[in-house]
């Protein structure tokens, strides 16, 4: 009787021994796997959607750069844990409202937009790579389909410049020159300043990229929607989608948007007029 007593402690022993083995080696396999997985979205080894990079790093909790402002106005409309909740544009605190239309990008940026635009027969992208040091801007535009564009305005004049025909212009104190108008980008404080008559929308969550202002306007009686997301820290609209029914007619989304960078003065050179300058010296 002891020495079957003892024969069944011995497998109990070696079972549990097992166990544990399998245990330690799934953890370790999986923790490797995911470090692996955190490197491949932190440093772009190979392409990943946003959604699957905010999966990946969602565990890493890094929140966005400290700003005072921003995190009174999350302490406003957030308490700890929420995340994502709605909430209609006449029940924002009066405060945040007031906060959020004075919204402007950075004066000095670099960003890269890619806009869309699709119809029943034809579909048209552009990239837009935008250098801005406070008044002095250069947009580079190309197509999916070889067409390309730059612009440079600096002190007043607008040079335009189409690289694959060589033809350029400039134009001399240039009043009607706008950034977003050349790139179909929409600025922020126009949400809550412009008289909208459509519904509106708005909620505010928080990602591994960043917190973020989701708006979506819609109209029943024009079947118009659009949806756009806002990044509260670099306070630019990141992405944006308009619908026309049911059909997706727009599309604006940012792979790059680096803020304060030092840009080079050559950027914003005017090959005419600032030639013209330096031979009157």
């Amino acid at each position: 009787m002891k020495e079957s007593e003892n024969g069944k402690k011995s497998f109990n022993y070696e079972l549990v021994k097992k166990i544990l083995f399998f245990t330690i080696t799934a953890v370790f396999t999986a923790a490797v796997i995911y470090a692996v997985l955190i490197l491949i979205a932190k440093f772009d080894v190979f392409p990943l959607s946003d959604k699957a990079k905010e999966l990946i790093l969602f565990f890493e909790g890094r929140e966005d750069p400290p700003s005072p402002e921003r995190d009174k106005m999350f302490g406003i409309l957030h308490t700890e844990g929420e995340s994502g909740d709605n909430y209609e544009k006449g029940f924002i605190s009066p405060n945040v409202l007031a906060y959020l239309e004075n919204f402007k990008e950075p004066d000095v940026f670099f960003r890269e937009s890619i806009t869309t635009y699709y119809s029943s027969n034809k579909t048209k992208s552009f990239t837009h790579r935008i250098y801005k040091n406070g008044d002095k801007v250069r947009i580079e535009t190309e197509s999916d389909d070889n067409y390309s564009r730059t612009v440079i305005h600096s002190n007043g004049d607008t040079y335009i410049r189409y690289p694959n025909t060589g033809e350029e212009v400039l134009y001399r104190n240039d009043e009607s020159f706008s950034y977003l108008a050349e790139t179909g980008i929409r600025a922020v404080s126009d949400f809550f300043t412009a008289d909208n008559k459509m519904d509106e929308l708005v909620s505010f969550t928080r990602s591994p990229s960043g917190s973020l202002m989701n708006i979506v306007f819609s109209s029943p009686s024009t079947k118009l929607k659009e949806e756009y997301r806002i990044s509260l820290h670099y306070e630019i609209v990141s992405s944006a989608y308009i619908y026309s029914g049911n059909t997706l007619v727009y599309t604006l989304t940012t792979p790059q948007f680096v803020a304060d960078s030092s840009m080079s003065e050559s950027l914003f050179a005017i090959p005419y007029r600032d030639n013209e300058e330096q031979n009157n010296k």
